[in-house]
């Protein structure tokens, strides 16, 4: 009864469109699912990270969405 929402931080070279995907079809018919952009702050414990740009997240977003409708881009 507690509201909650999904949510991951979209991370090149460890997401690609078959993630989301797969997510979708696990999460079908949740309410809430947020892509949030990777930043990278400066601390990793490793190299290689780096964000999505832009158009790819929307992609993402429209991956999802036609599983989760409400799916929002957040930090893009």
């Amino acid at each position: 009864g507690l509201p909650f929402e999904f949510r991951t931080t979209v991370v090149r070279p460890l997401h690609d469109a078959q993630c989301f995907r797969s997510i979708g079809e696990w999460l079908a018919g949740e309410e809430l699912y947020f892509l949030q952009g990777f930043q990278d702050s400066g601390d990793l414990i490793g190299t290689g990270l780096s964000p999505f740009r832009e158009e790819e997240m929307i992609g993402f977003r429209s991956i999802l969405s036609e599983f989760i409708p409400n799916t929002s881009l957040r930090g893009v």
